[in-house]
C-alpha cells in the first residue's frame, strides 16, 4: 500500500514537473442520482448492499484508452484508478460507500467502465459519483458516457441477489464534471 501511494505521488509529481495539468483537472466524475419510480409504495432500495454501475464510453474516451498507459492497468492509469478507488469516488458521493472494484471492459468499437460500490447508507434520493472519467483537458474533446440498458445500474442485497434496476433515466448521456446529475428512476429487478 505504501508503494502504491508513493507511485501515485511520483506520477503526479512527474506530470506537474513536465507542465501537465493538475490531476484534479485531468479526471472527474458524474453523479448518478437515484429516485424511486413509485407505483407500489415500497422502497426498492431497502436492503441494498452493493450497487454496480456500468456506463458506456463514447469515442472521445475510447480514443484516450487506445493508449495502454491510461488504461486501468497502465502506468498513468494505475495511479489514477487507484486513487479514485481508495477514496475519491466515495468522498464525492452523498452515499456512504467503499469501492469494491473499478473495471474497464473493452468491446468491439465500444468500452464500458464498471464500478462496484459497497454501500453503507440509504441510496434512494441520494447520488453516487461515477468515475474516474477523463476531462476535456486530457482528451481534447468532449468526454461522455451513456447508459445502454435498464440493467446498466443495479442494486443487490448482501447475498448478491438483484433488488432493483433502472426503469427510466435522464439524460441518456453525461459529460465529465457536467454539474447536473443523471437521474435514475428505480424499480424492482425483473
Amino acid at each position: 500500500m505504501g508503494n502504491a501511494r508513493l507511485g501515485i505521488v511520483w506520477v503526479f509529481g512527474l506530470l506537474a514537473a513536465c507542465g501537465g495539468s493538475d490531476p484534479e483537472e485531468r479526471h472527474g466524475s458524474i453523479d448518478l442520482d437515484f429516485r424511486n419510480a413509485g407505483g407500489s409504495g415500497e422502497n426498492p432500495f431497502a436492503g441494498t448492499a452493493t450497487v454496480v454501475a456500468s456506463l458506456t464510453y463514447d469515442t472521445c474516451i475510447l480514443d484516450l484508452y487506445r493508449s495502454p498507459s491510461w488504461r486501468v492497468d497502465g502506468t498513468e492509469g494505475q495511479a489514477v484508478f487507484g486513487e479514485w478507488a481508495e477514496g475519491e469516488l466515495c468522498d464525492r458521493s452523498e452515499v456512504q460507500c467503499t469501492i469494491d472494484a473499478i473495471e474497464q471492459i473493452p468491446g468491439d468499437g465500444s468500452g464500458v467502465l464498471r464500478v462496484t460500490y459497497a454501500v453503507e447508507s440509504e441510496v434512494g434520493n441520494h447520488a453516487l459519483a461515477f468515475g474516474p472519467l477523463p476531462t476535456r483537458a486530457l482528451t481534447g474533446c468532449e468526454p461522455t458516457v451513456s447508459i445502454s440498458s435498464s440493467t446498466a445500474v443495479a442494486g443487490f442485497d448482501a447475498g448478491g441477489e438483484p433488488l432493483w434496476q433502472i426503469v427510466s433515466f435522464r439524460p441518456s448521456k453525461a459529460t465529465t464534471n457536467q454539474g447536473a446529475a443523471m437521474f435514475l428512476d428505480i424499480g424492482p429487478a425483473d
